[in-house]
């Protein structure tokens, strides 16, 4: 494919908007250009392609039949070609669909700011906000952004540290009274614990130094809320 020069293109635009404009003082208003430049642009363009476009009276300008075929075909690409810019332009704006997936206790937070500051600022933007602990694919179920707690494990996806969370072991003062409070690892391991289920697998409880402790449940939960809390 032969791409136009600029001076080819300026012809072309030249041509196009004395045809729509009726004369080249309107099409030089319309270009930001003389009608001098407009008509020398007009006339090269007829040089080159061999043909008189246009007609030129005292009143107006009549395309000859040549001028007029060229018309139709050149001016739906000059249009679409404007278009092209539209689109290019419109990018600054964010509009269409997003889905976004978080888990349950981040979800709770995260949709109040979402809907009070994000949404406000983006009006022409859907946003498709799913919450759940399970670890979702974002590619087979067309998921646009994942928000999630631990390590990435899909090396497919691009991932971005957003914060650090603390999570702390809890017991209510009932539980402790009755049981006791526990004062090593070993006590703790015999205490009864509400288990956090990800994906059908039991997470362990990580310690400060590393170490992992298997709970003894009485109560398995696949929701992170039901289990303990954010600090």
């Amino acid at each position: 494919m032969v791409m136009p020069t600029p001076d080819q293109t300026q012809g072309l635009l030249a041509f196009v908007r004395s045809v729509q404009m009726g004369s080249f003082s309107a099409a030089a208003r319309a270009l930001g250009a003389t009608p001098s430049a407009v008509s020398k642009a007009v006339g090269r363009l007829e040089k080159r392609l061999g043909v008189r476009l246009l007609q030129r009276t005292t009143r107006a300008l009549i395309p000859t039949q040549e001028g007029g075929a060229f018309f139709e075909r050149v001016a739906p690409l000059l249009r679409a070609l404007d278009e092209a810019g539209e689109a290019v332009r419109a990018v600054d704006t964010v509009q269409g669909a997003l889905r976004v997936s978080a888990p349950a206790v981040l979800g709770r937070v995260l949709a109040l700011p979402i809907l009070r500051e994000f949404a406000p600022r983006h009006p022409a933007l859907h946003l498709d906000f799913s919450v759940t602990d399970r670890p979702v694919d974002l590619i087979r179920e067309g998921i646009d952004v994942a928000i999630r707690v631990g390590e990435v494990e899909d090396d497919r996806l691009n991932a971005r540290l957003l914060a650090r969370m603390s999570l702390v072991l809890v017991a209510s003062p009932g539980y402790l009274s009755a049981h006791g409070r526990p004062t090593s690892v070993d006590e703790l391991s015999r205490h009864a614990h509400l288990r956090y289920v990800l994906n059908g697998r039991p997470q362990p409880i990580v310690l400060g130094d590393g170490r992992q402790l298997e709970p003894t449940p009485v109560f398995d939960t696949d929701s992170a809320t039901s289990c303990g809390r954010r600090r």
